[in-house]
């Protein structure tokens, strides 16, 4: 069971190399090796934004947003 949080006692903050996120550890390693890894050097790209959200200075989440486009040309019909 996951504790619960209050929505007050949430931050959310853009992800910078001040952040230390070496004490988080998803169920997902494939979350953990995109934050740890990709996410900064998606961001220097502009390739994606990521946020981090912390309960009392501990990072519990994050989320990244990308944007992109799906031509209808570039769809083939099956």
């Amino acid at each position: 069971m996951y504790p619960r949080f209050s929505y007050d006692e949430l931050q959310i903050a853009s992800y910078t190399k001040r952040h230390d996120i070496s004490g988080f550890e998803s169920t997902s390693p494939e979350l953990n090796e995109f934050l740890k890894e990709d996410a900064l050097k998606n961001q220097e790209e502009l390739i994606s934004k990521t946020y981090l959200c912390c309960h009392f200075n501990q990072l519990v989440g994050y989320v990244a947003f990308t944007t992109d486009i799906i031509r209808q040309k570039d769809v083939r019909e099956e």
